[in-house]
């Protein structure tokens, strides 16, 4: 999966860097599930169960799993 990145951590501004922060994390979140919408709507395709997806993931992306 590709995600969209946009937490800009070196800017100086600190009110610009916590809602940079909360809208990566939105993001995120909202592209995982769109991965997994798109899963399932292909599971046919890719010979899998669309009721059995597992999601897991490490540091960001295990907190995006389980986010979502």
């Amino acid at each position: 999966m590709d995600f969209r990145l946009g937490w800009a951590p070196t800017e100086p501004d600190p009110l610009i860097r916590r809602l940079t922060l909360s809208h990566a994390l939105y993001r995120g979140i909202q592209d995982v599930n769109t991965c997994v919408r798109y899963f399932k709507r292909f599971a046919g395709d890719y010979e899998i169960d669309p009721d059995k997806i597992l999601l897991w993931g490490d540091g960001s992306g295990g907190i995006m799993a389980w986010s979502a």
